[in-house]
């Protein structure tokens, strides 16, 4: 094990657990339990498996939680995907939760992640020396993202519109600026310019209505977005999660190959959003407006559109100067 810093704070939390295990039975085991995927020495009594330990952590987050809620069940359901890569037969000790997290990319989001559900396991399973994992957690920062040229999503969107399954969609979600999820709850007024919506939040917060803005009313009007077509639809009192993500992955590889044709490949639904929020400011609606049509809150916007408006504000200064 080379000597940098997460190799030394893996060794001491191994050493840890080891200790523990000596003042428990008083004595080495002839197989530390790092070595192999589970410890058996007869006579005596063995640790609590990651199987074991995980059904417990689940008793733990349930008991203050409603299970009928369907966002708390996708909760839950990405916390498990985590720790189901964990050696389920394992015996649960500091090691073989530090050991996990060092096979993901440092500084990433996954990362951040495994730290905060491994933690949290080991800290309902009464683990001791739990912030050891805090030395992995790394400073992440999501990626910039690409800021497509609007010609090209228009040609995208032109391309698609026909298309009775995805291409209403995708021209609501370039003038609405909807997240993917939300627009199969837009319902368009084309008379005032705008519409109402579902806002999905991230986080932990509640759904609500909004009112996106269309840019522009004009190309709402000429794609026709009054006319609705999409083949699943809800409201507040029936958002499905699961089928939603579903249909948004298949909408996403629908879009793929035509995007591609058009050079633009690496296209994600987020980045036709994103793309809304950059033309906002162009087009100088106020940034309270925006954020609101966008469903966050003011101080996310100027977070994520901060070098636009570095850019518009240069390109003031500039006019000023040599006008």
């Amino acid at each position: 094990m080379s000597a940098d810093k997460n190799n030394l704070v893996s060794a001491e939390a191994r050493i840890l657990t080891l200790v523990e295990y000596v003042n428990k039975n008083g004595f080495i085991p002839d197989q530390l339990m790092w070595d192999t995927p589970k410890v058996e020495l007869k006579g005596v009594s063995k640790g609590i498996t990651v199987n074991e330990a995980i059904k417990i952590f689940e008793l733990d987050y349930w008991k203050d939680k409603d299970r009928n809620k369907l966002p708390k069940q996708q909760t839950w359901k990405g916390i498990l995907g985590h720790l189901n890569k964990l050696p389920q037969n394992a015996t649960l000790n500091m090691g073989v939760l530090i050991d996990e997290i060092k096979q993901s990319e440092p500084e990433s989001d996954k990362r951040r992640k495994l730290c905060q559900y491994y933690k949290r396991l080991a800290e309902a399973n009464g683990l001791n020396n739990v912030e050891l994992i805090d030395e992995f957690v790394g400073r992440y920062k999501a990626k910039q993202r690409v800021n497509i040229d609007p010609a090209k999503l228009i040609e995208l969107v032109e391309m698609v519109r026909d298309n009775e399954k995805w291409g209403w969609l995708t021209a609501s979600a370039f003038c609405y600026g909807t997240r993917s999820g939300e627009t199969f709850s837009l319902i368009p007024d084309l008379d005032s310019g705008t519409a109402t919506s579902v806002c999905i939040p991230k986080g932990k917060k509640s759904m609500y209505m909004k009112y996106p803005i269309a840019l522009t009313k004009e190309l709402a009007i000429k794609w026709e977005l009054d006319n609705i077509q999409r083949e699943y639809t809800f409201d507040l009192n029936d958002y499905d999660p699961t089928r939603t993500k579903y249909l948004g992955n298949q909408w996403l590889r629908y879009l793929t190959p035509r995007a591609k044709e058009l050079g633009i490949g690496f296209l994600q639904l987020t980045d036709i959003r994103h793309n809304w929020g950059v033309r906002s400011i162009h087009a100088g609606l106020d940034a309270r407006v925006a954020s609101k049509s966008l469903g966050h809150s003011i101080n996310t916007h100027y977070e994520i559109y901060n070098s636009t408006y570095e850019q518009i504000d240069a390109i003031k200064a500039s006019r000023k100067l040599n006008n």
